[in-house]
């Protein structure tokens, strides 16, 4: 990575530009407000003070709760206990494990992971948090095949001097299976003749962490529905007549993410037989069974961060059970009383230097409250990127980053926000907005040789041109170039720009082009391509204990954490020895990585050959794949886009 200093790069801003930094210390010091002065830091904490996971703060009457949202592997890491007499040094954990698989035949519904709350006292510590993976849906069966079965769910635990651990969900029964496997809510009984659901609680803790699966069609019967998955607030339900499905059992609930009950945990339905419905999934994320209308229903997977249950598969060949869903820990406590903080809903709310930080990453509503006055609100857009193209593909291109203020009036006011979603290989990424006038466009998707769709799209900012013996135009990208002459404050069009062209064939030239990023064009040479550098988000949205965007670096640096850039541009691959890399402002940000030459010694892509997806919320273009090399290969999805809105606290 140290040879990008000699690389002849674009205009984009860099935090070594020291005209450029001292203009952010002048207009923006103090976090985001107009002050002549140095940056002023935050004043310290007087809570716990903690890092990890997805940092949400919200309030409960006059109290302000922080909660650390994990919904994959992590650590929460504890640096400073409470100084505020009445602020505790103890958290309140949720623990849910992954759901388990439904089955595939004929099949019951997946149990909900184990679902458990409990307060641990903390110290200044490192707490591995495990978050467990859904279970595995059965395979399709085939005629007389024997029956397989799906997996239980992972294990979720908050590990800790007296760990907190919750037990995956039982995978659903099927014929060859026949009794629903136990787990922290059990698996519900499969095929016909009454096989019982599997038992729920196990391993056995109080209070109980699930419930039992649900019974399959009664002996005697020639029909085979199945029964419903066990739910964390009930029994998986059996099957109530010959051809219904059972329904699974309900979810529990629990408010320590936003403050509001979110329902967690609900068992899988059973599948239906011939002439009947299939079993509903259970609250809190359950899934379906398979309908036998056709025979070859598959049964709906759980909600992922729910640790929902699969729901059955109904019938042969291509029918399979459904996964189950991811679990989820939770980690709050309280870190202030401050009454009327919050004025209004939406995201996940954090405070941060006299702001009120709503953060999108999935879109919903920004919804005043009752206290709300009238205010003018910063806000943050950003694109889905652009997928990546595939044979010797071009990167995607990076979704239009929009970033300025606008008026919010008097109570009520309630303003529909999207959120892109990366596209998928050659597929553009979608637009997110605050309201439909202040919209971010998707990037455009990177060229590939196959079919021959060489040129890349245009888009927020342009995907690169496909190269090869068919080498493509990079798209055109709809936005300028970022910062322009008022950084931070965007033009209407929003900030992207165009992608590279790909290399013409002849010997091993023959790399498709970077894609754009926000803040320079994706780069266009015969042997390997960056993507177009990103941009950091503006000082109001650079809260240092949360995750939001990709790392960036300094001075072309090694990466430092938690710089807050997004919408680089995705790479293409460097023939004959290496990887294309999407650069984001002074460094990465967010975008994919092309794919490598299968030859490459110890090559991070899976399949070796295929372009990585963009970071998550970043709005950052897919890398390129190198299908030449291996035909199972492919482009890497674009990163889904962002929202955020800021106003004064």
């Amino acid at each position: 990575m140290g040879a990008r200093s000699s690389q002849s790069r674009g205009p984009g801003l860099n935090e070594t530009d020291g005209h450029l930094l001292e203009y952010f210390r002048n207009t923006f010091g103090g976090g985001g407000g107009a002050d002549s002065g140095p940056i002023v830091a935050p004043p310290p904490p007087a809570g716990l003070v903690a890092t990890g996971g997805i940092i949400n703060d919200y309030t409960s009457g006059s109290d302000v709760y922080r909660a650390h949202t994990f919904i994959s592997t992590g650590s929460f890491n504890v640096t400073a206990l409470s100084t505020t007499p009445g602020l505790p040094d103890s958290v309140d954990v949720l623990v849910v494990a992954g759901g388990g698989g439904g089955g595939g035949r004929h099949a019951a519904g997946g149990g909900a992971g184990g679902f458990r709350t409990a307060s641990k006292a903390m110290a200044v510590a490192n707490y591995v948090v495990t978050v467990g993976a859904g279970g595995i849906g059965a395979p399709k069966s085939t005629g007389s095949a024997p029956e397989t079965s799906g997996t239980n769910g992972g294990i979720s635990n908050f590990a800790h001097p007296s760990p907190l651990q919750s037990a995956g969900g039982g995978f659903g029964g099927n014929p060859g299976q026949a009794v629903g496997n136990p787990g922290g809510s059990g698996g519900g009984g499969g095929g016909a003749n009454g096989n019982p659901g599997g038992n729920g609680n196990q391993p056995p803790v109080s209070p109980p962490q699930g419930n039992n699966g649900g019974q399959a069609t009664p002996s005697g019967s020639s029909a085979y529905a199945a029964g419903g998955g066990g739910g964390a607030g009930g029994a998986g339900n059996p099957a109530p007549s010959s051809n219904q499905g059972g329904a699974g059992g309900a979810g529990a609930t629990n408010n320590y993410r936003t403050g509001s009950n979110i329902t967690y945990a609900g068992g899988g339905g059973g599948a239906t037989w011939s002439g009947g419905s299939p079993g509903a999934g259970g609250s809190g994320g359950g899934g379906a069974g398979g309908d036998y209308h056709p025979t070859t229903g598959s049964g709906i997977s759980g909600t992922i961060s729910t640790g929902g249950g699969g729901g059955g598969g109904a019938g042969d060949d291509p029918a399979r059970g459904g996964a189950g869903g991811s679990g989820i820990v939770v980690v709050r406590y309280q870190i202030t009383s401050v009454p009327g903080v919050q004025k209004a809903t939406g995201g996940d709310i954090s405070y941060y230097n006299d702001k009120t930080i709503h953060t999108f990453t999935g879109s919903g509503t920004f919804a005043t409250t009752s206290n709300w006055s009238s205010a003018t609100v910063e806000y943050a857009i950003i694109g889905g990127g652009g997928g990546g193209g595939k044979d010797d593909g071009g990167g995607g291109g990076a979704g239009a980053v929009r970033i300025g203020t606008t008026p919010i009036g008097a109570h009520p006011v309630s303003t529909t926000i999207q959120v892109g979603a990366g596209g998928d290989q050659y597929v553009d990424g979608t637009p997110s907005y605050f309201g439909s006038p202040i919209t971010a466009g998707g990037g455009g998707a990177g060229g590939t040789e196959t079919p021959s769709s060489v040129a890349g799209k245009a888009g927020g900012s342009g995907g690169g041109g496909a190269g090869g013996f068919g080498a493509g135009a990079g798209g055109n990208g709809t936005g300028d170039s970022f910062p322009g002459s008022s950084p931070f404050d965007s033009p209407s069009n929003g900030w992207g720009n165009n992608g590279g062209s790909g290399g013409p064939g002849g010997g091993a030239n023959y790399s498709g082009g970077g894609g754009g990023g926000a803040s320079e064009v994706g780069a266009s040479t015969p042997v390997g391509n960056y993507g177009g550098r990103g941009m950091q988000l503006s000082p109001t949205f650079r809260d240092p204990s949360q995750n939001i965007g990709a790392p960036g670096e300094v001075g072309y640096g090694a990466p430092q954490p938690g710089r807050y850039f997004a919408a680089g541009g995705g790479g293409t691959r460097v023939t004959g020895n290496g990887t294309g890399v999407g650069y984001g402002m002074g460094g990465i940000g967010g975008g994919g990585w092309g794919g490598s030459n299968t030859s490459a010694p110890n090559s991070p892509f899976s399949p070796p050959g295929s372009g990585t997806n963009g970071d998550t919320n970043t709005g950052s273009g897919g890398g390129g794949g190198d299908i030449n090399n291996d035909p199972a290969s492919q482009g890497g999805t674009g990163g889904s886009g962002l929202v955020l809105i800021a106003y004064p606290t």
